[in-house]
């Protein structure tokens, strides 16, 4: 299913939040590492702020690798990279959490301030910020694309071969489906103006509360017919921008029992790490969510 991603270069980006950072991504990183956990846990990571694109390395990633189960969980403030040799070129994976984490009181700053409110083209203080803002406006992507190229090094620009996005859980305004819409409308423009291929929007996956299982219901902005609203809001928007759509619905439906929170699915080295302790039970949901993002990608590549 990885044969795609071996053909010569291929570089796949992940703006998203922190369910697809802990399932797909987790699952993809040990695919990619052969299954074996220690080469995910030792592999060394380009850090590139996501203000001034300057970079380090490290060892895992460059969020809370303190503690195994928050392990690889990514700041919001830099974009990771892993790369792979292959027998024809590289494999490389970029992750970042600024545009799924926009709305989030915790991380605060420009993209909550500007969620739903910019214009493209315009150049008030106010626009100037959109463009501006990590993970979303035009001056990330062309940071990202240039410090990416830079570190190659190419002798021509580099575009990746895939763009997976995916935001609502955080998006705070939870009634106005036409903030959310004007939101992913920006965004997506933005990244369209650098970038010619393919875009895959991973849906955001409805919470699956067992009261068994789960202290609480989810509630305000991340209940199931919020998360739908915000969904079919922007069908649209996605066919007009020509990206290609994941539903992730059916993969969770009836899997209360393989989250601890009603959202997360611990993938890749955090699910065995939970497997081997008995924190969690060893569930196939964060290796199904990636199946079925792996095919839409190849169908595109």
């Amino acid at each position: 299913m990885l044969r795609f991603m071996r053909q010569g270069f291929y570089w796949l980006h992940l703006e998203t939040d922190s369910v697809v950072a802990r399932a797909e991504k987790e699952e993809l990183l040990l695919k990619l590492s052969k299954g074996v956990s220690a080469h995910v846990t030792g592999k060394r990571v380009v850090c590139f702020s996501s203000r001034h694109w300057s970079n380090r390395t490290r060892v895992g990633a460059c969020g809370n690798n303190r503690v195994l189960p928050a392990l690889l969980r990514h700041t919001s403030t830099h974009v990771n990279l892993y790369a792979w040799p292959t027998s024809a070129g590289h494999t490389i994976v970029t992750v970042s959490l600024a545009g799924g984490a926009c709305g989030n009181p915790v991380y605060g700053g420009t993209c909550n301030a500007i969620l739903g409110r910019c214009s493209l083209h315009k150049r008030s203080r106010l626009d100037r910020a959109c463009n501006a803002t990590p993970g979303v406006g035009v001056d990330y992507w062309r940071g990202l694309f240039d410090a990416v190229t830079k570190h190659l090094p190419s002798a021509k620009p580099v575009r990746p071969s895939a763009v997976v996005l995916s935001y609502g859980l955080h998006f705070p305004y939870c009634s106005d489906a036409a903030r959310y819409r004007h939101h992913v409308d920006f965004w997506l423009s933005s990244l369209q103006v650098l970038y010619e291929g393919p875009i895959v929007w991973r849906s955001v996956s409805p919470p699956q509360f067992d009261a068994r299982l789960h202290a609480h219901s989810p509630t305000g902005c991340q209940t199931t017919a919020n998360v739908t609203r915000l969904g079919a809001a922007v069908r649209r928007t996605l066919r007009a921008h020509g990206v290609a759509l994941v539903n992730t619905a059916p993969v969770v439906a009836g899997w209360a029992n393989a989250t601890p929170d009603t959202i997360h699915y611990d993938g890749g080295v955090l699910r065995q790490w939970h497997a081997r302790n008995h924190t969690l039970r060893n569930q196939p949901v964060s290796g199904l969510l990636l199946n079925a993002l792996l095919a839409q990608l190849d169908t595109n590549a």
